[in-house]
């Protein structure tokens, strides 16, 4: 049985829709919620979240917990909290705002792939600090928590799958791939069924919001002739994984590269694009 995501309500592209019909396609699909600090801190988040559970229900909301400090090494989508003490009571404020909902959270998307480029001493800090929030969410919420596990041509499953128990995966509901990339289903099929053999047939879910004609070599800032995948379902086929979900909701930059605009904001143009664009043969 297909399980009923939540989709959400934007006014604003509700408002680009009137003018781009097109556009329909992606808004009436469930995308998943941000929860982050940027350029400014990010502040009554467990209010925020409280508010949208309770928006959402009887419906199943995906919520992305993205605030980790030096977010992303510092690249584009740089940001999250200043100190770990910040993050510590950031994850608290989050948990809290879960309360007795039991929403899927995808933690952190690139941070466990990224361990491999922190130096033995910044290594294991931010292992610490990523399983007390594993250890705090999974202890204080009915959560369905997804650690990140990165996309096919980043690490070789037995590396992933050592970073990922060092994490804490046996305490969560599974691990996520390809969260805002582009390769396809069948690939990450593959290589989430190898991750999952490695850390006891743990479970996962696949982010398909682009990736209908899968990757363009290694780009993954607005690569041209992508496409929307499959939409959200719990209907896999596939008992090992989860779900696909639309985690990146599409339409949404990557960066400045093709045109794009700053990451993270709507872009009705590549919107368009990945609403058009022919399927591959």
């Amino acid at each position: 049985m297909d399980y009923p995501f939540f989709v959400p309500d934007w006014p604003i592209r509700k408002k680009v829709t009137e003018k781009y019909p097109d556009l329909k396609i992606i808004n009436e699909q469930p995308t998943s919620f941000w929860f982050g600090s940027g350029r400014k801190t990010m502040k009554n988040v467990d209010k925020k979240v409280r508010r949208l559970l309770q928006r959402a229900e009887p419906y199943l909301p995906v919520l992305v917990l993205y605030s980790i400090p030096f977010r992303d090494i510092g690249q584009y989508s740089k940001g999250g909290e200043r100190t770990f003490k910040a993050y510590r009571k950031f994850v608290k404020k989050f948990t809290e705002g879960i309360g007795d909902y039991a929403p899927i959270v995808i933690y952190e998307p690139d941070s466990i792939p990224h361990l491999s480029q922190f130096h033995h001493k910044d290594k294991f800090q931010r292992i610490d600090l990523m399983s007390y929030a594993v250890d705090y969410i999974t202890n204080n919420s009915n959560a369905l928590l997804y650690l990140d596990a990165g996309h096919p041509n980043w690490h070789k499953p037995k590396i992933i799958s050592k970073h990922l128990k060092s994490v804490g995966v046996s305490k969560c509901r599974g691990f996520s791939i390809n969260i805002s990339n582009y390769y396809s289903t069948d690939y990450c099929m593959t290589y989430g069924k190898r991750i999952s053999r490695l850390i006891g047939n743990k479970p996962f879910v696949i982010d398909t919001s682009r990736n209908g004609n899968g990757g363009l070599d290694e780009e993954w800032c607005n690569p041209p002739g992508r496409r929307i995948g499959e939409f959200p379902t719990t209907n896999t086929k596939d008992k090992l994984c989860d779900a696909f979900l639309w985690v990146k909701p599409p339409g949404e930059s990557d960066g400045r590269k093709y045109k794009g605009k700053i990451a993270g904001r709507f872009d009705h143009i590549k919107a368009l694009e990945l609403i058009n664009n022919k399927k591959n043969a």
